[in-house]
This record gives structure tokens, sequence and C-alpha cells, in this order.
């Protein structure tokens, strides 16, 4: 269960490691401070990303991004613009009408979803005088606006599973792209060697070009030709 990460921070941490293979874990979450989750979201304390990047497991604690606004009619509500890791806005607002129905989180009055291309917006507006603080913790406590996201570095290396921490990982990937490049680079080599022995054979042609005329006319087909250019001197 690998966490994602932001690809320009990644690349950083690769260099980092690159330039100084003895850098410590310390160095490392300067240039890669934590996941970077697509939905957004905050993960809460640093204690989980310290025990992913050092044992390869960890638990963090994810909370949706949420804020308080208040209508020109005084109504208070919470608007949530972000919402955890792997958790669907479908679910979220369900859980939310389910505690309202409950009698867990008694401070709402109405939830809507207001998403569009701009992005996510989940309105939850609250009753009057109800305590906006309460009822955002009890959003944190009963529904999916706050999640844990359990992290698992395993991967193959050598045909073999292997529980990695984060030094190891992107070790890992600089020794498979240096695989890739080498095989890479064979492959072109062969290509240009393959295309410069043909253009060999053209230079020898144009430099005879009268001759090898002749030649292919004598020869009764186009085998028979090949095998006497193939033999002339």
């Amino acid at each position: 269960n690998l966490a994602p990460h932001n690809i320009a921070e990644v690349c950083e941490a690769l260099l980092l490691v690159i330039e100084d293979p003895n850098c410590g874990f310390k160095d490392i979450i300067k240039r890669l401070p934590g996941p970077d989750f697509p939905t957004g979201g905050t993960i809460c304390g640093k204690k989980g990303i310290m025990d992913a990047y050092t044992t390869g497991k960890g638990h963090l604690t994810v909370q949706g991004k949420a804020g308080i606004e208040t209508t020109k009619k005084g109504r208070v509500s919470i608007v949530i613009t972000e919402i955890p890791y792997m958790v669907v806005k479908t679910t979220i607002v369900s859980k939310i009408a389910d505690c309202v129905q409950r009698g867990l989180i008694a401070e709402i009055a109405d939830i809507r979803d207001e998403s569009d291309r701009r992005g996510l917006r989940i309105v939850v507006e609250l009753k009057k005088d109800a305590d906006d603080i309460i009822a955002l913790n009890k959003l944190y406590r009963y529904t999916s606006l706050q999640t844990t996201f359990a992290i698992a570095n395993i991967a193959l290396v050598n045909n073999r599973p292997e529980t990695l921490n984060i030094k190891q990982m992107l070790g890992c990937f600089i020794d498979h792209r240096k695989i890739v490049v080498r095989r890479r680079s064979r492959h072109l080599l062969k290509r240009c060697r393959n295309r410069a022995h043909i253009l060999e054979g053209l230079i020898l042609a144009v430099s005879d070009i009268d001759e090898i005329i002749e030649l292919i006319k004598k020869s009764p087909d186009t085998p028979t030709a090949k095998l006497n250019l193939m033999e002339k001197p």
C-alpha cells in the first residue's frame, strides 16, 4: 500500500541520493516532506511519515480540508473542499446524512453537494446557535472526513518481496533506471551500427556505380545479383 508523492519532490530526493549516497533520512525528508494525496487533505503530525520513511511501515491520520463560512443572513456553514485519499465524495455525504438521522451530529440543519468543474464543495449548514467547532470535530469523528492511511512499502527486489524504507526505494528506482538506460543505449548503438553498415555499402556503390549497374544487368535474377554484389571485391 504505497502512498502517492509529488513527482517534483521525488525527483529532488532522487538527485540527493545520487549526489550523496550516504545522506540520511532527515536529509531526504527535507526534499521529500511527505506523501502528496491527489484529493488533498492534511496529514496530522509527522510521526507516521517518519515511521514509513525509516521502517517502510506507518499510519497517517488524514483530515479533509474544511472551513467555516457565514452567509449574509448570518447562517454558519462548514464547507468541505478536500477529502482524504481513497474516500468517495458520495460516501461522506451519505454518512453525514446518516449521522444527522441518528442524532450523532445534532448541530446540522442541511447538507448540499455544490461540487462542479471548479472543484469539490460540500456545504454543511448548521442550525442557529450551533457551535461550529463542535460540529466540525464530530464530522471528523463520525465520518470519513478523517481517516487513517496505512503505508506498507512492499516491493519485489530480485523477485522477492521486501519491505523497504524510503532510501532503499529511491535506490532501487535508481538501479532500475540504470538498467533501462543501458538497454536503451545498447539498442540504439546496434541500430546505428546496422545503419552504418548500409551507408558504407552505399558509399562503395556510388564510387563504382557504372560497374555495379553492369553487374546487376548481367545477373539473371535478384538473388544472383545480391550474391554477385556481396562477392564483389
